[in-house]
C-alpha cells in the first residue's frame, strides 16, 4: 500500500478535527500521527480552541436575545395549535351544519305508511326507503284528528346507508287511540295558524 504523505495529512486534518471524517479515514490519520511528530504538532493546535473574551454586557445581551427567540417560538406555537384548534372545529361544525341540521321533508307514499294501534296507543310505521331522522306531528284535541310528517337530513340519506346493513322501521308515536278520529300526513309550519288549510293539503292516512 503506499504510503500516505504529510501533504496529504495536512489536507484532511481541519475535517479530522472537525470530526467530519469517515471511520476509515480516521484510522488513517491517526495511524500517520502516531508515526510523524510534525503532523501531530499541527493537529493539536488545531485542536486547541480559541476563546475570546466576552464582555458580562454582551453575554446578558445574547441570553435576553435567545430567550426571547424562545418565547417567540414559544408563542408561535401555541397560535399554530390555537389556530389548527379552530379550523378543525370550524370543518366540524360546517360539515354538521351542512349534513345534520337541514330537515328535508319525505313525501308521502301510500306503500311507505301504516297506521297500527299497540295497547291503545296510535302508531305510525314507516317502510319507506328513505332514512327518517325525525317527526313533526300537530293534534287538534277539538277535532280528534292529528296531522303529522317525517323529515330526514342529508347524513341519514347518503352517509349513514353507508355503514348501515339493515334499515329500522320504527314505529313513530301519534296520540292515544281513545283520543283520535282521524290522522293525516303532510308538511305544515309551527306555530299553526291556518288549520283549515294544513288538513285539506294533507294526505288522509287513517280514519278510526
Amino acid at each position: 500500500m503506499k504510503k500516505i504523505t504529510c501533504e496529504i495529512i495536512k489536507d484532511i486534518l481541519p475535517l479530522y478535527v472537525d470530526d467530519a471524517v469517515s471511520s476509515d479515514t480516521r484510522a488513517m490519520v491517526e495511524e500517520h500521527l502516531a508515526e510523524c511528530k510534525s503532523c501531530k504538532k499541527e493537529a493539536e493546535a488545531m485542536s486547541k480552541a480559541i476563546k475570546i473574551p466576552i464582555h458580562k454586557t454582551v453575554e446578558k445581551e445574547q441570553a435576553e436575545v435567545l430567550k426571547n427567540i424562545k418565547k417567540t417560538f414559544k408563542n408561535k406555537k401555541i397560535r399554530a395549535s390555537i389556530i389548527s384548534v379552530l379550523v378543525t372545529a370550524g370543518v366540524i361544525a360546517g360539515a354538521y351544519s351542512a349534513l345534520v341540521l337541514p330537515k328535508i321533508y319525505i313525501p308521502y307514499e301510500e306503500k311507505d305508511f301504516s297506521i297500527e294501534i299497540v295497547d291503545g296507543k296510535v302508531y305510525a310505521n314507516y317502510k319507506g326507503a328513505i332514512e327518517y331522522d325525525g317527526s313533526v306531528a300537530f293534534t287538534s284535541t277539538e277535532d280528534k284528528k292529528t296531522v303529522f310528517y317525517l323529515y330526514t337530513n342529508p347524513w341519514k340519506t347518503y352517509i349513514q346507508p353507508l355503514f348501515k346493513k339493515e334499515k329500522e322501521e320504527p314505529l313513530i308515536y301519534i296520540e292515544k287511540a281513545e283520543e283520535m278520529q282521524k290522522i293525516y300526513y303532510g308538511k305544515f309550519d309551527l306555530p299553526q295558524e291556518d288549520y283549515e288549510t294544513t288538513w285539506e293539503n294533507a294526505e288522509k292516512v287513517w280514519i278510526k
